[in-house]
């Protein structure tokens, strides 16, 4: 087997520890095969198209919405060094990432000497959120290129860490993967498929489709990021961007829920795909702070803090809704919550979680 396609498969079963029902696999067949092709001298177009055809190769061109073309071009350009980037080529990265080849392969050495230390850290991290009526087996792919540091597609089973961003720091690996598996976790309890399917028959000529998926976005990034726990965590070069967004939230605390209240509101009367799009750019991308992540996370803090018979599951298993639901309910009357949403918020909440109730029934 080629260096480059190895799938690194990492099946440590401690029973000692109950954690027999998660199994991690680790894929590096992108991040070596990256490397291999961006070290030679000169541009190889078998390699490049080898490189591009990985199903690993794949998931990074469907983050980027690019073509597996635009991948072999970039390449060809940053190789030679002629030729400037579009904005496309640009997110690919690996304008940087060349001249960077020998300490990514350091890196991916010393991930692979310690991921028995990192798997058994992230099941006894999340194995309190694991089924235990199943087994689950979830495939890290190692992703070199592109400008997110982690990511899922929304399934069980797979997420991405792109290796290029961990600054060979190894407690920041850690944390992008605990993050990542705990969204695979949150679609492994999800129950709300047959929801999503009828409010999507829909979704042309009502806001509720688009609004219970900003919803879903604010719950799933919101717990995971509480989970984070990012105020004990301590400042490194690989992980200071993100603490710092984090810190910069806070002070805006009150600004952020004024503006996903104001945004929701005028959202319901125009709920084009453009809206939506600028939506969940502004709240959940890195565009402005992934602000949407924070709030989020204060919903969430401020719900099991006063509601304290409720745990994370609770909400792994209901609808959206409920976090935000539960989070008006307590807040209302309440001059210490963080914010008290208007009036009108409340009855795009209320109104939708009658009908997705009804759909559940």
């Amino acid at each position: 087997m080629k260096k480059y396609s190895i799938l690194l498969v990492i099946l440590i079963t401690n029973s000692f520890f109950g954690y027999s029902q998660l199994s991690l696999e680790l894929d590096l067949s992108n991040a070596q095969k990256t490397i291999e092709v961006l070290k030679n001298k000169t541009f190889s177009e078998s390699q490049t198209i080898t490189l591009a055809q990985l199903g690993s190769s794949k998931a990074l061109l469907k983050k980027l919405n690019t073509k597996d073309s635009t991948m072999i071009e970039t390449i060809k350009k940053v190789q030679s060094g002629s030729g400037s980037l579009n904005t496309i080529e640009q997110k690919f990265q690996y304008n940087a990432i060349i001249k960077d080849l020998d300490r990514l392969s350091g890196f991916i050495k010393e991930l692979q000497s310690n991921l028995g230390i990192i798997e058994t850290k992230l099941k006894k991290s999340l194995q309190i959120f694991i089924p235990s009526n199943k087994h689950i087996t979830i495939k890290i792919i190692g992703i070199v290129g592109g400008n997110s540091t982690g990511y899922t597609f929304g399934d069980g089973n797979t997420f991405h860490i792109s290796l290029h961003h961990m600054n060979n720091d190894l407690d920041y690996f850690f944390m992008i993967c605990k993050h990542e598996l705990f969204h695979n976790l949150q679609a492994i309890w999800s129950q709300d498929e047959k929801i999503r399917n009828t409010l999507e028959k829909t979704k042309d000529s009502s806001p509720d489709y688009w609004t219970y998926f900003l919803f879903n976005a604010l719950y799933l990034e919101g717990s995971a990021t509480y989970l984070d726990d990012l105020k004990t965590i301590k400042e490194t070069k690989a992980n200071k961007s993100w603490l710092d967004r984090y810190k910069d939230n806070e002070k805006r605390e009150k600004f952020i829920f004024w503006m996903f209240d104001r945004l929701m509101v005028d959202f319901q009367k125009s709920h084009s795909q453009k809206n939506v799009n600028n939506f969940y750019n502004t709240f959940f991308t890195t565009n402005i702070d992934e602000i949407g992540y924070y709030l989020g996370s204060a919903i969430t803090t401020y719900i099991l803090k006063n509601k304290p018979k409720t745990d994370l599951i609770t909400y792994m298993k209901a609808s959206p809704l409920l976090l935000v639901s539960d989070y008006i309910n307590l807040s209302k009357n309440d001059d210490t919550a963080p914010y008290q949403f208007s009036e009108e918020f409340e009855k795009i909440v209320s109104q939708l979680s009658v009908k997705v109730n009804n759909m559940s029934n």
